[in-house]
């Protein structure tokens, strides 16, 4: 989590934890947040994000880099403003000198296809890897209107949405998949590094862990389902449930 997130997080945990005391807060590193009541208490808040799969957050992260340089390159090229989704094929992952001149085609496809976009309206094309020269044309012509294309390597599809009350064009984070229960497991796998941790915080008369859910598809949880002793040495555990703004006590 950057700076601004934990500031985000601890904010949003405040607000709406209904036991928070009255006091200040001082953002730090060990932990994040020193919290001094009205009455002198210390408290020391380590913020955390509920990430329950490293691989699917790292490869999030960079298709969200590599849209947004496309988007870079393209804003100027096209007469409105814009959604842009463009899903890479992990299967076949592009090699970094394969970067630049694969973003130049999908650009030429962009404006290609997209081009005439009219207001609010949404186009996809999708990669088809078959040997297109050796199908008929009637057969062509039927994969194009199913929106098959012969698309860059390493993309398997590209989508569009014109909004033109946009100030920006933008990537909009849409991946998903089935969205677990925050388990025991979860959470022991978040403690076994954060009690580690702990011993090297400052001095307080209370440790607090405030675990964030956070709004991509990584890091977003079904229901809490704590149902095994846990060892630590925090004195409160808590997660903040982003899309209510709940704040669930777990200890």
């Amino acid at each position: 989590m950057t700076k601004l997130e934990e500031k985000y997080l601890f904010q949003k945990f405040q607000e709406h934890y209904k036991n928070m005391p009255s006091g200040s807060a001082v953002f730090d590193d060990k932990p994040d947040v020193v919290f001094t009541t009205s009455t002198g208490e210390l408290i020391g808040i380590e913020l955390t994000e509920c990430i329950y799969n490293e691989d699917l957050m790292k490869e999030s992260e960079y298709q969200i880099r590599f849209n947004e340089r496309v988007i870079e390159k393209l804003e100027d090229q096209m007469s409105f403003k814009f959604h842009l989704d463009v899903d890479l094929d992990n299967k076949m992952p592009l090699r970094r000198n394969q970067v630049e001149s694969t973003i130049n085609e999908i650009i030429e496809v962009c404006v290609r296809e997209f081009g005439d976009l009219n207001q609010y309206e949404s186009k996809s094309v999708e990669q088809l890897d078959v040997d297109w020269d050796e199908a008929p044309l009637h057969i062509q012509q039927h994969f194009l209107d199913r929106g098959y294309r012969k698309l860059p390597k390493g993309i398997s599809r590209i989508q569009m949405s014109r909004h033109d009350i946009l100030e920006k064009s933008r990537h909009p984070e849409s991946k998903g998949g089935v969205v677990p229960d925050f388990t025991d497991d979860i959470l022991e796998f978040i403690l076994k590094k954060k009690n580690k941790a702990l011993v090297n915080y400052k001095d307080c008369d209370q440790h607090w862990l405030v675990i964030g859910e956070g709004a991509d598809f990584y890091s977003y949880m079904n229901n809490i389902r704590i149902e095994r002793e846990f060892e630590t040495k925090y004195d409160k555990i808590f997660m903040y449930r982003r899309w209510n703004s709940d704040v669930i006590v777990i200890k």
